[in-house]
């Protein structure tokens, strides 16, 4: 297995360093400069990518087949104008957002996938029955498992994370987020919620404690992240 590293500083190349010594039994990592002047195109001679910094403003990913990580800087209030951005609106296909303080923790996070002789098998959706009487919650888990089910993909919803399964923790509250866990926390918030200018600030101190987070609200996108996870597997 084939995988690339976009960087943009010494920081990104320690983590390039981490990653190619502790998971180099897996996957092969090559990497890449791309600063903040430069523009590519992401192919599908890697299978994984990792974006890190800035360079996920200048890269084309459409065309990616593969899980695609981006690890936005931390400069300009700890990265919140980027993770702002990533969570709500600048979201690409297959992206999985980590929060800068946690970058050295996508190695551990990906030996958790990549040591597993098992392919993963179903969708694990954790969410509290209490949640499920929202209107708003309860619309977006009937929606993909409709999208789920039209696809042959196995949904089921639990109340604890799965080690065969891609987990979507849904997170309404900060002490829903799941620390150790194979898959993608996803933020859930109502209209009221959405348009409260401390709610972004919120969400973010949230990913401080978690690493592999999902677009507020979109489950959709989730579901196509666990295809191109279960394509590594096959």
């Amino acid at each position: 297995m084939k995988g690339i590293l976009y960087y943009s500083n010494e920081l990104d190349l320690q983590l390039y360093e981490k990653l190619s010594l502790e998971l180099s039994s897996y996957i092969s990592i090559d990497k890449a400069l791309l600063n903040q002047h430069d523009h590519a195109s992401l192919n599908n001679d890697y299978q994984l990518a990792i974006i890190c910094g800035k360079s996920y403003l200048n890269l084309k990913t459409e065309e990616f087949k593969g899980p695609l990580f981006i690890c936005p800087e931390s400069s300009a209030f700890g990265g919140l104008n980027h993770i702002s951005y990533l969570i709500t609106s600048g979201y690409p296909m297959g992206g999985i957002i980590i929060h800068p303080s946690n970058i050295f923790k996508l190695v551990s996070y990906l030996n958790i996938f990549l040591s597993s002789t098992a392919g993963l098998d179903k969708i694990n959706i954790l969410v509290k029955k209490e949640y499920l009487n929202y209107e708003y919650v309860n619309a977006k888990v009937e929606a993909v498992q409709n999208i789920a089910d039209a696809n042959n993909v196995d949904l089921f919803l639990n109340d604890s994370p799965e080690g065969q399964s891609f987990n979507l923790n849904l997170v309404v509250r900060r002490p829903e987020v799941k620390k150790q866990m194979f898959g993608l926390n996803i933020p859930i918030l109502d209209q009221t919620a959405l348009i409260n200018p401390s709610t972004l600030l919120n969400v973010f101190h949230w990913m401080e404690n978690s690493i592999g987070w999902g677009k507020v609200n979109d489950l959709i996108s989730s579901l196509d992240i666990f295809q191109r996870f279960e394509l590594l597997k096959k």
